[in-house]
């Protein structure tokens, strides 16, 4: 006599099933873990550009409320793009000189001729910066506008900074 065989297993059609359902759990999972990436990146290059635009305004925005004055002769105003130069006379502090210019991609600064460094992160990009005194007979002011960048493909965004600073002894 032959003994049957007692084991049970699963028949084609529902491996097929079974495997299916799989398959659309992992495309789920899989799409979920993509916009939360793409999710990220957006996020951290809005973070960059902010982080880079404000930096950079804020410490613009100091040097010429500080200035003593504006050394007219070694500025580039009026310009768009990334041509303006601006230079700073300080007060009988250090630096004397305080100079401030686009490069191909980031925002300079000089101190008494010295390189000092960058005033926006490696992450960003700087677009244009564009400088314009404003000059009447008892005051002095500059108006700055900073684009910056940062990110590529469809994470990359651009954001553009205003302000103008009046020199504090101008007034």
């Amino acid at each position: 006599m032959q003994s049957r065989s007692t084991t049970k297993g699963f028949s084609l059609i529902e491996m097929l099933v079974y495997v299916a359902l799989l398959s659309i759990l992992l495309l789920v999972v899989i799409n979920s873990v993509i916009l939360i990436i793409n999710s990220y990146r957006n996020i951290k290059t809005t973070e960059v550009l902010e982080n880079a635009g404000l930096t950079a305004m804020d410490r613009l925005e100091a040097e010429i409320r500080n200035a003593k004055s504006i050394d007219a002769t070694n500025s580039v105003f009026n310009s768009s793009g990334t041509s303006s130069i601006l230079t700073l006379n300080t007060s009988t502090t250090t630096p004397a000189k305080v100079k401030f210019y686009a490069t191909s991609t980031t925002l300079a600064v000089d101190e008494d001729g010295v390189y000092s460094g960058p005033l926006i992160s490696s992450n960003a990009r700087l677009k244009t910066l564009s400088l314009w005194l404003i000059s009447t007979s008892t005051s002095q002011a500059v108006k700055i506008e900073l684009e910056v960048e940062s990110g590529v493909g469809p994470s990359y965004k651009s954001a553009k900074f205003y302000d103008t600073a009046i020199l504090r002894g101008s007034y």
